[in-house]
Order: structure tokens, then sequence, then C-alpha cells
């Protein structure tokens, strides 16, 4: 089984140099889109899509010893791109649809064929964890909703007038 410890750093850590470069090639393109696109939000998509894609992988797949590749938070990154898009309103809504038509149809090639797109493995070399891809991509269509943002803001700003608990005192 996986441990903890091991879930959160599988992030940084790959199969091999194919799969380390099509990750940092994918994170940092996508990446830099993001910051362009929707930069206030890049930071709660990669909290949230590490901290996901460890649980879904701790509690969904048990028989996995160990978890590596960013591919799950490059496909946070991808979604928050989409979710971003989407908001920018009709003229480019059709891109983020294409995105998202594009990323399902590559998710499930790697469903039905228990392989991989773009990285190329060796025989049995590890198996690909597709939920990770689809937990990451929920997780950036979630940072990049404005229903979620404005929840995140509501919480995080001060409110104006009196402290709840007291009373508002006048002096005369």
């Amino acid at each position: 089984p996986l441990k903890v410890a091991t879930a959160f750093t599988g992030h940084l850590t790959h199969w091999s140099w194919d799969h380390l470069l099509w990750d940092v090639v994918a994170f940092l393109g996508l990446g830099i889109a993001a910051i362009r696109l929707v930069p206030g939000r890049l930071l709660i998509c990669l909290v949230l899509s590490a901290l996901v894609i460890s649980l879904e992988i701790m509690l969904f797949h048990p028989q996995f010893e160990s978890y590596r590749g960013l591919s799950g938070i490059d496909s946070a990154l991808f979604g928050l791109i989409v979710a971003g898009l989407w908001r920018q309103g009709p003229p480019v809504r059709y891109l983020p649809l294409i995105g998202l038509a594009g990323f399902l149809g590559k998710t499930t090639f790697e469903l039905l064929t228990g392989d991989t797109l773009f990285v190329e493995r060796a025989e049995n070399d590890f198996i690909p964890a597709t939920s990770a891809h689809l937990s990451g991509m929920v997780c950036g269509l979630l940072a990049g909703s404005s229903k979620l943002w404005t929840l995140v803001k509501f919480f995080g700003t001060p409110r104006k007038g009196p402290t709840p608990g007291y009373a508002n005192r006048s002096r005369s």
C-alpha cells in the first residue's frame, strides 16, 4: 500500500527521463498559460490538485505501491485554463470545449488501452493512473470556477462594519 509521505512526494518523482520530460514541458507550458489567463488561481489549483490526487490514489488504488508523476497536476492546470477560457465569454467558448473533448479523448484512449498517449513506457514499466488525470482536471475546473472563487474570497475577505459579538457603542 501507498504511504502518505510517498503519495505527496510522488508528484516530484518520475518513472523515466521521458516521463519527466513530458511532465515538465507540460507543467511549464500550462503553468505559464495559467499565470497569464487566471493569475490569482494558480496556487489554489496546485495545492488542491496535489492534495486531492494524493488522497484519491491512496483511497481508490490500494494496489499501488508508489505513485509518480506530474501529469495529474498538469491535468489540473489544463482544467484551470479551460475554466479561465470559458469565463471569458462567447467569442472564445469553443476553445475550452475543444480542449475538454481532446482531454476526454486522451483519457478514454488510456482507459481502454491501459497505455499512455504521450509518454513512452517499457513493458509493464508502470501502470498509468488515469484517475489522477481525471481528478486533476476536476480540481482545475473547480479552481477556475467563479463559484468556488467567490466562496474563497468570501471567507478570506475581512468584513466591514461592527465585529460580531461586540456592541456598537457610540460616544456622545
